[in-house]
């Protein structure tokens, strides 16, 4: 396990950098440290997509709102005491960006989220940072 903690870590810290550099948002610099991914393999589930048997993208699927979410955030869900499954952390390797892996993902994430027997998925991406 601590090899793909490292793996999914080095991936959305990639992402982390070119969202800061690129774009200037570095929220993800800040929150998504080694022991926050390592916390994620503990309490969440993290899914990875392989190349063979290199990891080369993420997602974590959690039943419970980011814990940063408000009560404000809250109130713009449709039926927000349903269950749902909340989508963190996607991110994919820059080197194989393009290649339809977060679609895989995204995909596999819905089916595992029907597992769960949720309602709703719940993606989770901000636009006031």
């Amino acid at each position: 396990m601590a090899s793909d903690v490292d793996a999914v870590w080095e991936i959305i810290h990639k992402c982390s950098e070119w969202l800061a550099k690129e774009l200037k948002l570095d929220h993800w610099l800040k929150y998504y440290t080694r022991e926050m991914v390592e916390k994620k393999f503990e309490n969440q589930h993290v899914y990875v997509a392989k190349k063979g048997k290199t990891i080369v993208g993420t997602v974590t699927l959690d039943e419970n709102p980011v814990e940063y979410y408000t009560e404000d955030d809250m109130k713009n869900f449709k039926k927000r005491n349903a269950k749902a499954v909340y989508i963190t952390a996607l991110a994919v390797d820059p080197d194989h960006q393009g290649g339809g892996v977060a679609s895989q993902l995204l995909k596999a994430s819905e089916q595992a989220a029907m597992g769960m027997e949720a309602k709703y998925i719940r993606f989770d991406c901000r636009a006031d940072y």
